[in-house]
């Protein structure tokens, strides 16, 4: 038998207006969301581009924990934005979806402020020139050359120094 997750955290993947909804991996990640919280009757925890995508959330509880969306929020801030609302609900059992070159670190930062609670991870299945755009408003993901040439640094840096850089 399946066990099934308490709430679904989903990390959005560049920012993309609702426009360029084939141009986002997370338009392609809020569907899956939307799949698993149906499937199993459970809330999602994302940011707002993830969260632009529901227009019609089909009695799907929602936590949007992004407050400013002209701002960027950190993998760090929404995995603490996370935790706080599994405290407060008692959710033990969290599926992560994430982009696969994105959700290494987002696993990282779950487990690094605390989330010792059972994680899955659920791959995204957007095809490969589906994860870049040109058209992200973060040009960082824009292209591979660019993501690595950030994502690797904050993947080796200390962790009281990446703390302090994405707080």
């Amino acid at each position: 038998m399946e066990e099934k997750p308490d709430v679904v955290v989903v990390f959005a993947f560049g920012a993309f207006l609702a426009k360029d909804i084939f141009h986002s991996p997370n338009y392609w990640m809020a569907e899956q969301a939307k799949t698993l919280a149906l499937r199993y009757g459970i809330p999602i925890i994302t940011q707002w581009d993830i969260a632009q995508f529901w227009e019609d959330n089909k009695g799907i509880q929602l936590f949007n924990v992004q407050k400013d969306i002209k701002k960027h929020i950190s993998i760090l801030q929404i995995s603490e934005e996370a935790k706080k609302l599994a405290l407060k609900y008692g959710w033990i059992k969290i599926a992560v979806i994430a982009t696969p070159q994105h959700h290494r670190r987002c696993m990282r930062d779950l487990k690094k402020i605390g989330f010792s609670w059972r994680c899955w991870y659920f791959s995204n299945t957007t095809p490969a020139w589906g994860w870049y755009s040109s058209k992200s408003t973060q040009f960082w993901t824009r292209s591979p050359w660019r993501w690595w040439l950030r994502e690797i640094p904050l993947r080796l840096m200390p962790w009281w120094l990446y703390k302090k850089i994405t707080a």
